[in-house]
Order: C-alpha cells, then structure tokens, then sequence
C-alpha cells in the first residue's frame, strides 16, 4: 500500500469556541489527507472522543480527554483495517508513508501549551548465527559493522551458541564482516530509501574457501537487470541480445523495456528478454539499454555493447592430403588450398616434424618441393602454419600477470614456476611466431637480486636503515650491475628470474624487441593493498579502518623506494616509442620517493589525521630487504625526457583520498 498521510494544528473558529463549556477543555486536534492505491480508506472510530471523517481526509476533535495515548482505525470496506495509536506522551504518530504532528491543545490556554509528538526515529537490527562447514555453531567470531566513513558502528562475538544481534542500527550503508582466524565472509549492507526492515536471521557459513562479496538490502530487494557481457561482432552478423539472466530474489520480474541508445538498429519487440540484430557494414559501437521492473515499480537497468568492427577471422591451413612416394622421388607439398575467410593468407610456413631429414630451396612457399636421400621405407610428417595479415596488428605486449605472494610460492612451488616461468615462455614464443615486430615489455622484480642487497654496508639512524654514503650505491640506489648470482632468491624470486632472463634471451636471441622492468614497490589510488603485498596502500587502510598493522623485523627501519603507475606507464610508453632488444631496466621511486616503514607511518598518520595501531613482531620475513632504493639512472639516460610526477606525499595522499571516496 502507497500512502501519504499529513497532519497539523488546526484552529476552531470563534462560534465553536462559545458553543463549548466554559471548563478548560483539553483537545485533540488534526486533519489528514489519504491517498492509497488499493482502495478508499476513511476514519472509522476512536477511542474517546468525536469523529468526523470523508472519502479523502478526516479531522479528529476529542473533548474533556486527559493526556495520554488514543487509538484511531482506518477501515476499507467491512473486512480490512489498520489501527494506530498516538498521544502527547508516544514517541509514535499516525505512520503510513509521510507523518507530521498530531497535537493536544487547551483552549483554556489558547493554545500555548501546544505540545507536539516527536517523529518516531527508524532504528533496524541485525542478528543471525555462525556455522563451520559441517553445521555446527562457532563461538568467538568476530562480528564488525563498518560505516561509510570506515568507523567501527560495531563489534561484538558470537556466543556459544554462534549467535549475534546488533540493535539499534540507524538505516545506513555498511560493510559487515564475520571473522575467525583467516577465515572471513563479507557483506555490503544497502539502506533502502524507506521501508527499512531488520535483517533477521543471517545464516553464516565460515569456510577456507575465500567468499564473495554478497550485497543486502534493509528494504524491499530490488530486481537486478543483466544485459549479458558486451560482444564483438564482424560485418553482417547475426548477434542475440540476451537478459533473461536478470533476476529478483522473489523470482518476479514484471517487465523487460530494451533501447537502442545509439539509434542504430531497430528492435522488432523491446518488451521480450532478449532479441536478435544484424550487425552493419560500418566500424561501431552499438550500446543497449535494459531496464527490468520488479514489485512496486522498482526498476534496475544495465547496458551492454557491441562493438562492430571487421572482425578477423583466422584463416585456415589446408596442407593437401596425404601421400605415398617411391623412394628417391621428389615430394610436392600443396598447401595452395589454404584460405582465409576475410582476407588473404599473408604468409605460409612448413617444417618437418617427423622422420629421416629432407631438405626444400624454400619452406615459406604455399607449394614447395621437399627430396631426400632415403634409401628404405620411413613415414615422413610435415606442418603447415599460415597467417593472415592480421597478426602483424599487435603493436605492443605489456606481461604484468604473475603469482606474486611469496608465501604461496613455498606452499606450491611447481605452480608458482608454472604461471610465472612457463607462462612467460609460452607468451615470448607466440610472439616470435606471430606477432615478431610488436614491442614485449615484462615486468620483473627486483627479487631476482635475491638478498644480495642485505649484505650492503648499513647504519642504522632514528627512523631507517641507510647505506654508507661512500658506498658506490649511496647517490641513486641500486643499478643493473647487481649480481644476481650467489644469494638466496626464494621461491618466488627463482621462477621470476628465469622469466626475467628468458625474455632477454628471446630478445637478443630471436631479436625481439624486449624489455625488462626490474620493478620495486609499484602503487597507485587504486591498488588493493593486502596484509603481505602493497604495504603503502595497506598501511592507508589500516589507518581507515582502523586495522593494527604488524611490522615484521629489522626495528620498523626497512627502507622501500615506491614509483606511482602512471609514472610506470610512461615509462612503458616511452620504451614502446624506442624500443632496445633483449634490455633491462631497475625502476622504482629511487631517491626521488622512498621511505622507511616507520617514515612511512608518521607520513600517513599526518596525512590522514588518524593514529596508526601497529604490533611488532622481532622476525623479519624470509628474503625481506632490509633497504632497497632502484637506481633508475640507464632508464633515464636512454630516455631523458621521462621524469616523474609523484613523489612520496603526493602517492599517499591520493590513496587516502580515493579509499575514502569509494
């Protein structure tokens, strides 16, 4: 039911006032204007007093009443009814949708001691239980609601039983969290615009298994539209347009409306989940509108694109059939059946895979005669690759995807030098094979140094550990001359390593154009600092969210040099632009922008007017740097007219001003 319901003073005429008795009379006053959906409801009765009532709005005059609670019922038809009770000493009013004041008046008093009800205040509550994944209840779970502004509104435990209750909860946005140990589920709890309800019984269940991040309304859910993922396309296709997977959490969704936002095609019905068009024969961007309604006219709207372009198509090797020669004869490979659907073949090469050596004047020719010496019965296997004149469209490959934990590496190193080794290998030789003129940048790390760099000459002052200012690595920090031999590189240091030099060797091997980016502390306002990765931008939010941050060894004093992405990219761009072969770079902030850890901190306290809680630990990570500063000076001088944009202050606080603008 939609209602609106208003109440005020109202102020009887001078004729009323000489009709009643003389004693001082007290009033109950008001009037209201109904409007409902389902139906005309009007006053009914009250408890005491006189009632007057119409289809629309209705007054309530109540005489000789003491100040105290009433009941008035609204009524549609014989069956259906709502009472509510008000008075000057309720903290409830008449509450449909919109409420303002009923008032109690002494016309002895004229009104002077007018006394108003204050508007009820909506207050929700959270509760439920914590399971394992066997069933049972777990106590001691840590139970934390977190605001907007990243303040801590609660934090309680579940008792024996696995049970929480959080009361008196103003309708508002919140993070809520259930934790135990490294177990953690996490939900982002919506305020509905009215109607806010109480979330009541929220079964948890704490696994091993990292969860995803579920949403929660404290009001009416609304539905969720899906438009599907945004496709690409080539000329004159055939493409379905798809948002049946839009759902309500009532399984209702009363009504789908598409539109075509780039008035470029024409829908035959918009009110059907999902449709079919033909692509045209034009480069463009094609973008759909979805809006879907659930219960009470609520709408929720996605959009999708399609991206139309003249799409490749690879092409496709035909290398004949096979063959049966006699001995010494020569072999015809025809591999002029090859074609490709959208083009032409720019390129074909055979090779032999199989049996004694035969050798051909030249194996890039889509027909080639192949002889051999061969003076006995052997079965010969040849392959043939062709491409089209698309392959040569990639410019540039950026490899940033890595196992980066070091942690996770000893737990399982095979897979650790799968992704990072194998998988760095498998991109150098598609890009030999295919792509041979794009620019391949990697992006290394500076543990392929191992922990060489602790074994430099330092001192230790107030807040940091720094190098002896005669030491040949004092002035700009570490360079590329750095052994990487004879150290201890950890596991994850060792698969990053043989990336590193695999992909000098495909450069100045195969000469490819690539480049080696020997990185330090990489961040940036969007980067997701965790516990043992990122620590700039996990110190931030430890600060936020008032997490205590556990400093592990060397006194606090480790020293760290931090380069912001978009200094990064520029670097890559400027590569790109030039490019050497088989080169390698150490980049970071250098001495332009670094910090020890406990610099760092006194930087963030400052910055984000928050004290920072930290815990000591007196054991240093394995392999962890005691001070780590890149010398970027062999960048430079290859590309002098790149500098940076960030230093120090400058990184943090654009990390704290985004993590608390989300």
């Amino acid at each position: 039911m939609e209602a609106d319901v208003c109440c005020m003073s109202n102020t009887h005429d001078k004729k009323e006032k000489e009709s009643k008795n003389d004693d001082k009379v007290n009033r109950m006053t008001g009037s209201a204007a109904y409007q409902g959906q389902d139906g005309t409801w009007r006053l009914d009765r009250r408890r005491g007093g006189e009632g007057i009532y119409s289809n629309t709005e209705f007054t309530i005059v109540a005489r000789d009443l003491p100040e105290q609670e009433y009941e008035i019922k609204l009524t549609k038809g014989n069956s259906e009814e709502q009472i509510f009770t008000f008075g000057p000493e309720s903290d409830e009013s008449i509450t449909l949708n919109k409420v303002s004041q009923i008032s109690i008046e002494n016309e002895g008093k004229k009104n002077k001691n007018l006394k108003k009800i204050p508007k009820r205040k909506e207050k929700i509550r959270i509760n439920g239980s914590v399971k394992n994944h066997k069933g049972k209840p777990v106590k001691k779970v840590k139970i934390m609601l977190i605001d907007e502004n990243y303040n801590a509104v609660s934090q309680i435990e579940t008792d024996k039983l696995g049970l929480f209750n959080i009361e008196n909860l103003k309708p508002a946005n919140y993070t809520f969290t259930a934790t135990l140990k490294k177990k953690t589920v996490k939900y982002k709890l919506k305020a509905w615009p009215k109607n806010n309800q109480s979330i009541k019984d929220l079964a948890i269940t704490l696994t091993k298994e990292k969860q995803s991040v579920r949403t929660l309304t404290f009001g009416p859910e609304p539905p969720r539209a899906d438009a599907g993922p945004d496709q690409e396309m080539g000329y004159e296709k055939l493409v379905t347009i798809d948002g049946s997977n839009s759902y309500n959490p009532n399984d209702i969704i009363e009504s789908y409306e598409w539109y075509d936002l780039s008035n470029s095609v024409s829908i035959d019905d918009n009110t059907k989940p999902k449709f079919t068009f033909n692509t045209p024969i034009e480069d463009k961007i094609i973008q759909f509108l979805l809006i879907v309604r659930g219960p009470g006219n609520i709408i929720d709207e996605d959009t999708i694109n399609v991206n139309v372009y003249n799409k490749n198509i690879f092409p496709i090797s035909d290398a004949g059939t096979d063959q049966t020669v006699d001995i010494s004869e020569p072999i015809i490979l025809d591999g002029s059946k090859s074609n490709d659907p959208d083009g032409e073949i720019k390129s074909y090469k055979w090779r032999q895979i199989s049996g004694e050596n035969t050798s051909s004047k030249n194996w890039s020719q889509s027909v080639i005669n192949v002889t051999t010496i061969s003076t006995f019965e052997d079965t010969l296997s040849f392959e043939l690759t062709v491409e089209d004149k698309y392959n040569s469209d990639i410019d540039l490959i950026i490899h940033t995807a890595a196992q980066p934990s070091h942690d996770w590496a000893i737990k399982d190193p095979i897979l650790d030098f799968q992704v990072n080794a194998n998988g760095t290998l498998n991109l150098l030789q598609l890009t030999n094979l295919y792509s041979k003129d794009a620019v391949f940048i990697f992006t290394s790390t500076n543990k392929v140094y191992g922990d060489k760099p602790n074994h430099l000459p330092f001192i230790e002052l107030e807040h940091r550990w720094e190098l002896k200012s005669n030491h040949i690595f004092f002035k700009n920090g570490i360079d590329e001359t750095m052994s990487i031999d004879n150290t201890t590189h950890s596991i994850f240091g060792a698969s990053k390593v043989a990336a590193d030099i695999m992909t000098q060797e495909y450069g100045k091997y195969f000469g490819i154009k690539t480049g080696v980016f020997r990185a330090g502390c990489l961040t940036g306002p969007f980067h997701s600092g965790v516990k043992l990765h990122g620590f700039l931008s996990y110190l931030v939010k430890c600060a936020v969210t008032n997490i205590t941050y556990t400093i592990n060894g060397y006194k606090g004093k480790q020293v760290r040099d931090n380069l912001h992405s978009y200094d990064l990219i520029k670097m890559f761009w400027h590569f790109y632009n030039n490019p050497k072969i088989g080169e390698t770079y150490n980049v970071g902030g250098g001495r332009h922008s670094n910090c020890s850890l406990l610099e760092a901190i006194n930087k963030i306290e400052k910055i984000t007017n928050k004290k920072l809680s930290t815990k000591y630990i007196n054991k240093h990570r394995k392999g962890d740097h005691i001070w780590w500063i890149s010398d970027i000076s062999k960048f430079k001088s290859h590309y002098p007219k790149w500098n940076f944009s960030y230093n120090l202050d400058k990184i943090i606080t654009e990390i704290f001003s985004e993590m608390t603008n989300r």
